[in-house]
C-alpha cells in the first residue's frame, strides 16, 4: 500500500508541476493576446476615422454634378 500511495503522490506531483508550467505559459499568452487586441481596437478606430474623412472629402471636395466646373471640362464631358 505504501508503494501505491508513493507512486500516486509522485504522479500527482508531476501533474501539478505540468499544470503550473502550463498556467505560466497561458498567462504570457494572454498578455500577448491582450496587447494584440488593444492594437486591433486602435487600428479599427483609425480606419473608421479614415473612412469618415474620405466620405467628407467625397461629399464636399469632389464635384459630382458639375455645377461649378470649368467650361472646358463641361464640354469634354458632354
Amino acid at each position: 500500500m505504501r508503494v501505491v500511495l508513493g507512486l500516486f503522490g509522485i504522479h500527482c506531483g508531476i501533474v501539478s508541476i505540468i499544470l503550473y508550467a502550463s498556467m505560466q505559459l497561458m498567462k504570457k499568452l494572454l498578455r500577448r493576446i491582450e496587447r494584440i487586441n488593444s492594437f486591433i481596437h486602435v487600428e479599427s478606430f483609425s480606419l473608421v476615422l479614415l473612412a469618415f474623412f474620405l466620405f467628407l472629402v467625397a461629399q464636399f471636395a469632389i464635384n459630382f454634378d458639375g455645377e461649378n466646373s470649368n467650361s472646358v471640362v463641361k464640354n469634354q464631358m458632354s
